[in-house]
């Protein structure tokens, strides 16, 4: 390795600068894709454990396959032409709805396993990341009549302790903070009753200001977050109001592809037309002020939160973009100040200058940047749902770069210079923290991206009020993956260091006893056997370094009855499909056949399979 050159510094060069942005719906659904797989993958190992289902390796690798496929130039960059996003929006959905389904059915087959006998309505909480965490779950809808219809909601968790609640009437919405240990399910008691909480409010709100343990939060005239107030260590966030500012993108030449330069140049518009502030949610769990602006033909509507316990201020963001020529932005004029900062790569971080200068004008970022002061006092993590490009144009701000919509268009059927009109939806969080960057800015990012998972279920004896199938000693060791191995029957486990330092003697605990543990490399190529002592091993890593194991479990005591099902015959009284490519042989949809080549015989949903018809 010592022959091999290095290279430190910017992969993004002018060509490229606009296409982290381009299509923001293709990032969107690609990120949550991604988490989606990862979190499906986890809660199907644990199901498997258990006995409750088998791996359900063709399907989810058919649904990794329908939407990776997409990762390539030009289809994720959004520089393809309108038109082939009819089919890569259509994978993007398919793929969504067959995680989903596979990690409900997975959830379901480990909450078989839980006690979840319960005093009110039992809810299960899957939390997917490799941190224990306590944040809010969203419940929506939850209508039980003669039960919601109490005046107060109650929540307690698996210790029978209770936490912070609210229910939405009108929406039938149930918010609650809920602590589990990382990869975790949990039985919550949800109570609808007379008595209400003894619990203190720990949120509170007023017409234009939020505050929880952490923060105080001041909203201005404009809209713009005026102060984030750090109570906890007595610092201020911002040095200026953050808000939405458009500027000008004069794109001709590779319009998706790139930004020009001298736009980055120009001084920006600030988002402040037809201001309305108004309370969004007043409750013990969690508080919010929703502002509305316009621009020209676009609506702004922000839903800035924090919530009971909570470490980040988000903001929640619907914009319908009308805009032409234009690039949107979330400036931070932060009260810290280098001519560093960090911006996330997924696997590492890279730390980089301002975007003062040509060529390099644009940040790759993944799901967080961090902006240190110089002496290393204090920090700022700025965070996102699903944007991918950021600039730094001085010592003290970083800018999020939320919407590019060139002026030009590079083909006649390119829809270039009107891309990203309509309804665009995403979410980025302020963070402060005193001394260095650690893995708390990980954390955070992973846990806005990951949100814990609600799942209603029925009462029934368990083992325990939660599983939780495995933990990490040290929060900047992040587990990027559990899954079954792709060549064999053992439990891949994917673990990385999160910060730009060794870690030492970092530890995993599983769920069960470990009856071998095998280090591998990303292939899954074996590397050498790994010491373990019952439930867990030891290991260290390098800076930003990644390691993969092989790893195999004695079955838990206690095992659950797999999924039964029976045949059902129904049947086929039309003509749907056509082998011999007769596409006017169909009995439906104006007589248009179906190519039957693209059915399989079998499909499998839910662990169950289904026999097509002829």
């Amino acid at each position: 390795f010592d022959a091999l050159p290095t290279y430190d510094g910017e992969l993004l060069i002018p060509h490229g600068s606009g296409a982290v942005t381009s299509h923001t719906i293709n990032k969107r659904w690609n990120r949550k894709n991604e988490l989606l797989a990862d979190s499906a993958e986890r809660a199907s190992v644990m199901a498997a454990w258990l006995g409750a289902s088998e791996y359900p390796e063709e399907r989810l690798l058919f649904a990794w396959q329908t939407f990776l496929w997409h990762q390539f130039h030009d289809d994720l960059p959004g520089t393809s032409i309108a038109s082939a996003y009819v089919f890569t929006y259509n994978d993007y959905v398919i793929a969504l709805n067959m995680f989903a389904a596979e990690l409900t059915r997975a959830v379901g087959g480990v909450a078989k396993s839980l006690d979840t006998n319960v005093e009110g309505i039992p809810v299960v909480v899957y939390n997917p990341t490799s941190y224990a965490r306590d944040d809010v779950v969203v419940v929506k809808p939850l209508i039980c009549p003669g039960v919601t219809d109490k005046p107060y909601v109650r929540v307690f968790g698996p210790c029978g302790c209770e936490f912070p609640a609210q229910y939405d009437r009108e929406t039938k919405t149930l918010k609650f903070t809920a602590r589990t240990p990382a990869v975790t399910c949990a039985v919550f008691d949800v109570r609808f009753t007379d008595e209400p909480s003894a619990l203190a409010p720990a949120v509170c709100v007023t017409a234009n200001t939020l505050e929880n343990e952490r923060y105080r939060v001041t909203i201005d005239e404009n809209g713009d977050i005026a102060s984030i107030f750090d109570k906890e260590n007595e610092t201020e966030l911002l040095s200026a109001p953050a808000g939405l500012e458009i500027g000008p993108d004069t794109s001709t030449n590779w319009p998706s592809w790139e930004l020009v330069w001298t736009d980055s140049l120009e001084e920006p518009v600030r988002v402040k037309d037809n201001v309305k502030i108004e309370i969004a949610e007043n409750g013990p769990a969690v508080c919010a002020l929703k502002i509305t602006r316009t621009h020209g033909g676009s609506t702004f509507e922000q839903t800035v939160r924090l919530t009971a316990g909570g470490q980040r201020v988000d903001v929640e963001c619907k914009v319908d973009w009308f805009e032409r020529a234009s690039n949107l932005r979330a400036a931070f004029p932060l009260a810290v100040s280098n001519p560093k900062a960090a911006f996330d790569l997924g696997l590492g971080a890279i730390e980089s200058g301002n975007t003062d200068s040509f060529p390099y004008y644009q940040h790759v970022v993944h799901q967080w940047a961090d902006l240190t002061a110089e002496d290393g006092s204090y920090g700022v993590s700025i965070m996102n749902d699903c944007k991918y490009g950021m600039d730094k144009p001085n010592d003290n701000t970083l800018r999020l770069t939320l919407i590019h919509t060139p002026l030009a268009q590079f083909s006649p059927d390119s829809g270039q210079d009107w891309q990203d009109m309509g309804l665009n939806l995403f979410t980025y969080s302020i963070m402060g923290h005193k001394g260095e960057r650690t893995g708390a800015t990980t954390k955070e990012a992973a846990e806005l991206n990951q949100p814990q998972t609600a799942f209603f279920t029925s009462k029934h004896p368990g083992a325990a009020k939660k599983l939780t199938f495995v933990k990490v000693s040290d929060d900047a060791a992040i587990i990027r993956a559990v899954k079954k191995e792709e060549k064999g029957s053992r439990i891949i486990v994917r673990v990385q260091n999160s910060v730009g330092h060794e870690l030492k003697d970092v530890k995993l605990t599983f769920a069960g006893k470990l009856t071998s543990v095998t280090e591998t490399n990303g292939y899954e190529d074996e590397i050498a056997p790994v010491a373990f002592d019952g439930d867990s091993f030891t290991v260290d890593f390098g800076k930003y370094g990644v390691r993969t194991f092989a790893i195999e479990l004695e079955k838990p005591a206690c095992t659950v009855a797999p999924v039964k099902y029976e045949t059902i015959e129904l049947p086929f009284d039309k003509k749907i499909t056509s082998a011999q490519a007769d596409p006017a042989s169909g009995e439906f949809a104006q007589g248009i056949a179906v190519p039957a080549e693209l059915w399989e015989e079998t499909i499998v949903s839910s662990g169950v399979p289904f026999k097509m018809g002829p």
